[in-house]
């Protein structure tokens, strides 16, 4: 029998940081994070042992198991990814790529369709839904 800590310690160990695995760069819709966050609820609650007929709130899952959404750890490295490819210099692809991207051309059109997700339209986002102190408090 495996202590329901170190069964906890394992899964932090090696099946997140295989999950996350350059989650920084990653430009994930709404659906696909509900389902990674959905995924890892349900990893917890096996690794707990809590079976169908009982229940456990997400909220005291993830306080029982010191724990957190995986959407946040993404949303996380994103920002630290950010801030890494602010302080390059301006010279390195990622820099000159994130500039090209910044820099508006009244020539250029969009795609058609739906707007695709990228990393800087994911930054923007965040920056819109984050109160002001969250962001601040987790770096």
């Amino acid at each position: 029998h495996v202590s329901e800590r170190l069964r906890l310690r394992l899964y932090k160990a090696f099946i997140i940081p295989v999950l996350t695995y350059n989650s920084g760069t990653w430009g994930i819709t709404n659906t696909v994070q509900a389902r990674l966050d959905s995924f890892h609820r349900r990893q917890l609650r096996s690794l707990l042992g809590i079976k169908w007929p009982q229940r456990i709130s997400n909220a005291a899952l993830y306080e029982r198991c010191d724990s957190e959404p995986l959407g946040t750890v993404v949303r996380n490295s994103r920002w630290r990814l950010f801030g890494h490819v602010l302080r390059m210099p301006r010279d390195t692809p990622a820099a000159m790529a994130m500039d090209a991207y910044f820099t508006t051309n009244s020539q250029v059109r969009g795609w058609r369709g739906r707007p695709r997700s990228t990393l800087p339209r994911l930054l923007a986002a965040d920056l819109e839904t984050a109160d002001a102190g969250s962001l601040r408090s987790r770096t």
